[in-house]
């Protein structure tokens, strides 16, 4: 086990390199003056969401220009950002500001996850020199200060990770059944999570040596699809 001053200075650095995070990232969302691209359809559904409308939205996408037909359902912005903005918008107001604090939170969290992903596999070195790396990236910072999906999908990527690597029994239910139902959620961020049952039959193959069965991946897929059935059902009615 680790000394107190080893775990001291493990936490002092943790918040140094979170403190830098959020004044960069502060400083984009306090300069952030009007929504750009998609960030205005993401809020009008997260909003509609927030007022107990549903999954509807009154923005004019560039299929649906017919104002007259609003607000219409919307399939467009996937659950997995739109349910965060919208108890964000419940608990603070629907704002422009509210929506880039939610997208900077998700991102300190992406930020500590990947730190004990790090930690875990490369040790405490690489995890705060990766963690400091990617607190200053500046593809880092510009995705996750917009009000785009790209850092809740790197957050459950991360969590998909960070979960193999705490849990590596592949051999017991639960991990299939965590497994599958973080490649769901990761399809109700993104549509292209969908590849990730792919993932799951792969790591099948590669571990059916150890004694990976058959019905153990069946779980994990159908842990997934359990995940997915909900948005997939409203989505197809």
């Amino acid at each position: 086990s680790k000394s107190p001053r080893a775990s001291g200075l493990e936490a002092a650095a943790l918040l140094l390199i979170l403190a830098l995070s959020f004044h960069l990232v502060s400083e984009r969302v306090v300069h952030a003056r009007f929504p750009g691209g998609d960030e205005g359809s993401w809020m009008s559904v997260a909003a509609q969401v927030a007022r107990g409308e549903g999954f509807t939205t009154r923005w004019l996408e560039h299929y649906f220009l017919r104002p007259a037909e609003l607000p219409r359902p919307d399939d467009f912005r996937y659950p997995g950002l739109v349910v965060p903005l919208a108890v964000s918008f419940t608990v603070f107001g629907i704002s422009y500001a509210t929506a880039l604090a939610t997208v900077a939170g998700i991102f300190f969290v992406y930020l500590l996850v990947i730190y004990f992903v790090c930690r875990k596999a490369f040790g405490i070195t690489t995890a705060v020199l990766t963690m400091t790396l990617s607190s200053v990236s500046l593809l880092q910072l510009y995705w996750n200060t917009v009000v785009y999906s790209e850092g809740m999908f790197g957050l459950i990527v991360g969590l998909l990770l960070l979960w193999s690597l705490a849990y590596p029994d592949t051999k017991k239910k639960l991990f299939w059944i965590v497994l599958g139902a973080l490649c769901g959620v990761l399809y109700c961020v993104r549509p292209n999570g969908i590849l990730f049952c792919a993932g799951i039959a792969w790591l099948y193959w590669t571990e059916r040596k150890k004694g990976v069965s058959v019905p153990l991946m069946a779980i994990g897929l159908s842990s997934m699809a359990l995940v997915m059935l909900p948005w997939l059902l409203r989505s197809w009615h």
